[in-house]
């Protein structure tokens, strides 16, 4: 399990205190940082201390401690248990923290000149810029004593415990409060922990790195590649080191590498890259060549920012090609064209703040926490629920969010769609359940929507409704038991599913997302390649036989270790062990009989199976059955003792196909070969406008200017199905005659063909655009020497004759 931050997990219980599971926590958190928006990958191997995963030591208070016993605990640590020498280390407060400034000076005896005032910029730690909690932070710094810097120079600093104090909430106004209690979170990492014990200017000299580096060393002296022992020669080596330290880390929580897809994907990401290289050099190319910008040389910020927000073009590499012509870019106007669309962002999200999640995530600050009651099956029909919170959802529908406890309602997670069902209230009416949703960590939502009925007026009713669903009122919920017993089918065979693609295709297949409906199951996994029919029988036989066996669901386990303070396992013995907080059935024979639909790519390395069970999948047999049956009947295949019918026929109508192929290719090429009877006429065509010449120029066909190209119109009469075929011809016509452009026309259809090398300044493409237009429209396009395109109607054709036969020699 991995963060970019050793407090992400806890960033909740800052809010409110009293959600937290306990007052206060030590961590070692495992920590990632090679993507997204905390990257430390550009930086890892050219500086001393950055890496692509780093250990975050810790420690946190959800009111048990606050800024006294933090400073106190963090400075005997680094003094008395690493015993690091007090002269040697100095700390910074916020500069209007003057309660942090005395308790460094006269609890801990820091001399003041010991101790630095720095702004809001430095020391006051926040989520960004958006809400949450916030506060003033305190950072310890470690004096290398580099003989090359001078004690006031920064670099010479190095910052190991950061101590934070989170004592404000900034609000959607951006305007600090107060919270009610001060907790306590710290950050120090370990590598530079490391570092500073064993008196290293450098992380990579350290002993979590230098054993790595050394076996580096070591296979790389036994290849004959020349290496330095020195760990600080190159960042090369150092970069290697770190990635291969953060691989093993990955491995070891289960992220395996895959060999045989690294190719591809290295291969889709140079094609992605120059496919990006070449639309950002398209669009730079007529800048350079506008003549009111070639005063300044300056590529406008708008053409830059337009690269790099729409076409994901580097804002580096624009600088680099414009630096290559001689120009320049103007970074502070793209940076504040960024700024400005981040503002828009900012506001969007603000305006959607207000709805159906944001409205129900307020109850987390009521401690609204309720209690899901629907793994006991007994709990789904007919079960008394308190309304612990309620507010409608003011979008028109006139529904109602609610939070019941207990609730028997499964809300949408872990792949698993939600239940639906129906609420009775005290007055006996009842509202439809249309979602579940969890709007926060240990948070539950109905969405409820009136059923019509009753023998007095609607808009009564339900202004009678709307009291028996305010807080404290009893209602009566009934879940949807088909689709919970559908859903739980699907969602076990889930577990079937993993457990099979492993037991088949190896132990490295990990799930890579799944979906779960009340009538089909989708599974997305790791793998490099399709898997084949042979394989998906071995799958399917191997469910169905575990499911015939009737295997009860064994214990379902509750327990804290690794992964959190609840962990739910559900196992099915000798078959399935999984973390899971979702629905299942009590037994195995629910999910007979299972039948993967089918199976396929969703993207690199990983494949997709959707699959039915149960009364889904017996219903989809049943029409498979039925569909057989029609083909028997309709290809009179009637099973012999020869073997199945249907079998024998396909096998026949493939060879029969086969044999038809390849008889229509050699008629043909025989076609195509064969002297054409078409009418051809001759016009001329300008190379430097790709158009047809007009009347007035038809005298000037006998000797005609440079720039102008033999134009031939070919009326094909054949009415051939394979659309090979004109290709084919036209390509046979150019070869015949490449010093002309080629018009080819049947029925609406219209083809342009010509040799490039021959004529390298028209585009069969844009010549035929330019036909179209002057000919009645159309469209088209294609490639250099081809292009394909349909007239809008037939009468396009006889106007392309009619505007040659202008221009005739």
């Amino acid at each position: 399990m991995f963060t970019n931050a050793g407090m992400v997990q806890f960033k909740d219980y800052f809010r409110n205190p009293a959600t937290a599971p306990f007052k206060q926590a030590t961590t070692i958190q495992k920590c990632m940082r090679a993507g997204g928006k905390h990257n430390d990958l550009d930086n890892v191997g050219y500086t001393p201390r950055h890496h692509t995963f780093f250990e975050m030591l810790g420690n946190f208070s959800f009111g048990e401690y606050s800024k006294s016993k933090a400073i106190r605990m963090a400075w005997r640590f680094l003094t008395e248990v690493v015993q690091l020498p007090k002269d040697r280390l100095r700390v910074t407060v916020l500069a209007s923290d003057q309660e942090t400034f005395d308790l460094w000076r006269d609890q801990e005896g820091l001399p003041e000149s010991k101790i630095l005032r720095c702004d809001a910029k430095d020391n006051f730690w926040s989520m960004g810029e958006g809400t949450g909690p916030c506060g003033p932070c305190t950072e310890i710094f470690w004096d290398t004593q580099n003989p090359e810097l001078k004690e006031d120079d920064e670099e010479r600093w190095l910052e190991i415990w950061n101590l934070v104090f989170m004592q404000h909430y900034r609000n959607e106004q951006g305007q600090l409060e107060n919270l009610p209690i001060v907790c306590v979170d710290t950050g120090m990492g370990l590598e530079r922990l490391a570092a500073v014990i064993q008196e290293k200017e450098n992380n990579f000299e350290t002993d979590v790195f230098r054993p790595i580096f050394d076996g580096l060393h070591e296979i790389m002296t036994a290849e004959g590649i020349e290496s330095s022992t020195n760990i600080n020669a190159t960042p090369h080596k150092k970069i290697i080191v770190d990635h291969l330290r953060a691989m093993s880390f990955l491995i070891a929580d289960g992220v395996i590498p895959r060999q045989d897809s690294i190719k591809n994907i290295i291969h889709q990401e140079e094609e992605i890259f120059m496919s990006t290289l070449s639309k950002g050099l398209a669009l730079l190319e007529p800048v350079f060549k506008q003549a009111n910008l070639a005063a300044t040389k300056q590529v406008p910020a708008e053409i830059a920012f337009k690269l790099y927000d729409t076409f994901g073009f580097p804002l580096d590499l624009t600088v680099l090609i414009a630096e290559e012509r001689g120009w320049t870019v103007d970074l502070a106007a793209v940076e504040d064209l960024k700024e400005k669309q981040r503002e828009q962002g900012r506001a969007s999200w603000k305006q959607g703040a207000n709805d159906i999640l944001a409205k129900a995530a307020t109850w987390k600050e009521q401690g609204v926490f309720p209690t899901f009651s629907g793994y006991q099956h007994d709990r789904l029909l007919g079960q008394s629920s308190t309304v612990l919170a309620a507010q409608s959802t003011d979008d028109g529908t006139g529904d109602m969010i609610l939070s019941i406890e207990p609730c028997p309602f499964y809300g949408l997670g872990g792949g698993q769609s939600p239940d639906s069902g129906v609420i009775q209230l005290a007055n006996g009416r009842e509202w439809r359940v249309v979602d579940v949703f969890s709007p926060y960590e240990r948070g539950l939502a109905i969405r409820v929507q009136p059923l019509s009925g009753g023998s007095v007026e609607e808009e009564t009713m339900l202004e009678e409704d709307l009291v028996c669903l305010q807080k404290g009122f009893q209602i009566t919920t009934f879940v949807d038991v088909q689709r919970r017993e559908g859903l739980a089918a699907h969602h076990s065979a889930t577990h079937l599913l993993n457990a099979a693609l492993r037991k088949t295709l190896g132990k490295t297949i990990m799930q890579a997302g799944s979906l779960v409906e009340r009538d089909r199951l989708r599974f997305d996994f790791t793998h490099g390649k399709a898997i084949n029919q042979g394989q998906i029988r071995e799958i399917e036989d191997w469910i169905n036989a575990t499911a015939l066996q009737t295997i009860d669901m064994g214990s379902i386990a509750v327990f804290s270790e690794k992964y959190g303070d609840v962990v739910r396992v559900v196992d099915f013995p000798a078959v399935s062990m999984e973390l899971c907080g979702g629905t299942h059935v009590e037994d195995l024979s629910k999910v007979y009989p299972f039948k993967i639909i089918s199976e396929g790519s969703v993207a690199a390395g990983t494949r997709r199976i959707e699959a039915v069970v149960g009364q889904s999948a017996t219903f989809f047999l049943i029409e498979q059955d039925r569909m057989v049956t029609r083909l028997n009947q309709d290809l009179k295949a009637y099973s012999t003792s020869a073997g199945n019918g249907l079998d024998l026929k396909i096998s026949r109508m493939k060879d029969h196909l086969s044999d038809l192929t390849r008889t229509n290719s050699r008629l043909l090429e025989k076609l195509v070969a064969a002297p054409s009877t078409a009418p051809v006429r001759y016009g001329w065509i300008d190379s430097t406008a790709s158009t047809l010449l007009p009347e007035s120029r038809a005298a000037t066909a006998s000797s005609p200017p440079p720039s102008h190209v033999p134009v031939r119109l070919h009326e094909l009469d054949v009415d051939v199905p394979d659309q090979d075929y004109f290709s084919k011809r036209a390509n046979k016509i150019r070869d015949q005659d490449p010093d002309s452009v080629h018009i080819l026309i049947w029925n609406d259809n219209m083809m342009v063909t010509l040799d490039q090398k021959r004529l390298p300044k028209l585009h069969a493409s844009k010549v035929l655009k330019s036909i179209l237009e002057q000919c009645g429209g159309g469209k088209g396009g294609g490639q250099p020497q081809l292009a394909r395109g349909k007239m809008t109607s037939q009468e396009g054709g006889v106007n392309v004759l009619k505007q040659l036969t202008w221009i005739l020699a």
